[in-house]
């Protein structure tokens, strides 16, 4: 069994068997990732798992690459994506002592993605800031998007996940998941 589905099946308790059963139910091959979502939804609620929609969309897409419609780091549009993240001291992110604030680490990062010379921007960075999380993202040379997301951990960390999407093909996923490790390692 795929490693993708184990994790699927072992999270659920649900049995692979039963949630291709559903997907063949709404048409299989020639239904939409929505409709097969949406399908496979009411066994995940079933099953009692905490954010059933999340492991719904996890199966279906590992439905979507055992059927052939995509690969490994292929969205359901087509194009790819890479996400790569650290959680890190937050008043000394990048070797910069300073504001431990989401905000602050934020823009500490987006200095060092500026300053990398494999990263090919694109016009100015936007910033942003939700409840939860403070967003730093920008445009790339190749038409590709790169985002980069910092949550608090806890009193004195948080979590950096830099994204990667609208990438054409699987060898430029894999290029970016290098350059992400590599920033993500400098932090």
């Amino acid at each position: 069994m795929d490693a993708e589905i184990a994790r699927v099946v072992q999270a659920t308790g649900v049995a692979w068997d039963s949630m291709v059963r559903a997907f063949e139910a709404a048409g299989g091959a020639e239904s939409s990732h929505a409709d097969l979502a949406a399908a496979v939804h009411p066994l995940m609620v079933g099953s009692g798992v905490d954010n059933p929609g999340w492991w719904g969309q996890g199966a279906t897409v590992a439905y979507e690459k055992q059927i052939g419609r995509r690969v490994t780091g292929q969205s359901s549009a087509g194009d790819f994506q890479v996400a790569a993240s650290r959680t890190v001291d937050a008043k000394t992110t990048a070797g910069l002592a300073g504001d431990d604030s989401p905000a602050a680490v934020r823009d500490r990062v987006g200095a060092v993605i500026t300053g990398d010379a494999t990263v090919c921007l694109v016009g100015e960075p936007r910033v942003s800031d939700t409840p939860k999380r403070s967003y730093w993202r920008c445009s790339l040379e190749d038409g590709a998007s790169l985002e980069v997301a910092v949550a608090p951990k806890n009193q004195t960390r948080v979590t950096v996940t830099l994204t990667v999407s609208d990438m054409v093909s699987a060898e430029q996923r894999e290029t970016m998941r290098a350059v992400l490790k590599e920033i993500l390692a400098g932090l």
